[in-house]
């Protein structure tokens, strides 16, 4: 764990600081709560599009 934060403080403001930051957020995007409404409102639809037939 040390090594890890060693080497997290070494890349610090470089390219490839940025790019790990980059895959963060890639990763995190399907948590976003814009995401997470789209799949509801999209489930929701849906369940009351087959209720009513």
């Amino acid at each position: 764990m040390i090594r890890l934060c060693t080497w997290l403080a070494d890349i610090a403001g470089t390219r490839l600081h940025a790019e790990l930051i980059a895959c963060c957020l890639k990763r995190l995007d399907l948590f976003r709560l814009s995401r997470q409404l789209q799949v509801l409102n999209r489930l929701l639809h849906s369940e009351w599009r087959h209720a009513g037939t």
